[in-house]
C-alpha cells in the first residue's frame, strides 16, 4: 500500500511540478508583452494581467503541494526541537493528520467553489471561473497524498523499530 501511494504521489507531483513550470513561463510570457504593449505600442492588453494572475494562482496552487512533500514551508520549530524521540514522533503524525483533514476540506470545497463558478466567464479571457477554482482542489490532492505518503512512511520507521527492540 505504501510503495503504490509513493508511487502515485510521486507521478502527480512530478506532473504539478511541469504544469507550474508551464504556468510560470505563461505568466512571464504574458508580463513581457505587457510591458512591450504599453511602452512600445502605446496599447496595453487587457487579457494579459488576468492570464498572468491566473497562472500566479495555478503555479502557487501546485507548489503548494510540492513544497509540502519536500518540507519547504515555513514551520515554527520551537516545540518539536526539544521534545523527546517519542512526543515529537507523535507530534509529526498529528500534524499529518490535520494535514490531511484540511487537505481533503480543501478538495471538498474546492470542487464545490469550481461547480459553483463553471458558468462564471473571467472579466477580459471570458474563461469558466471553475477552470481557476478547481486549482484548490488540485492543490488538495496533492497535499494529500504527501501526507498520506509521510504518515504511512512514519508507521512503517515505528514498526522497524519496535522490531529491532
Amino acid at each position: 500500500m505504501k510503495k503504490l501511494i509513493c508511487s502515485l504521489k510521486d507521478k502527480v507531483l512530478q506532473v504539478y511540478m511541469i504544469l507550474a513550470a508551464a504556468a510560470l513561463v505563461v505568466m512571464i510570457l504574458a508580463c513581457f508583452y505587457q510591458v512591450f504593449g504599453r511602452y512600445v505600442m502605446n496599447a496595453s492588453p487587457g487579457w494579459t494581467e488576468e492570464l498572468s494572475r491566473f497562472t500566479f494562482i495555478w503555479m502557487s496552487a501546485l507548489g503548494s503541494a510540492i513544497a509540502l512533500d519536500r518540507g519547504a514551508h515555513a514551520s515554527i520549530t520551537l516545540l518539536s526541537e526539544h521534545l523527546p524521540d517519542i512526543p515529537k514522533r507523535t507530534l509529526a503524525m498529528i500534524l499529518q493528520i490535520v494535514i490531511a483533514v484540511i487537505s481533503v476540506l480543501l478538495i471538498i470545497y474546492g470542487w464545490q467553489l469550481a461547480k459553483a463558478t463553471m458558468k462564471t466567464p473571467s472579466a477580459a479571457l471570458k474563461i469558466p471561473m471553475g477552470y481557476i477554482n478547481i486549482a484548490l482542489s488540485a492543490a488538495g490532492l496533492g497535499m494529500l497524498l504527501s501526507s498520506i505518503n509521510s504518515i504511512l512512511t512514519a508507521y512503517d520507521k515505528k514498526e522497524e523499530k519496535e522490531e529491532k527492540a
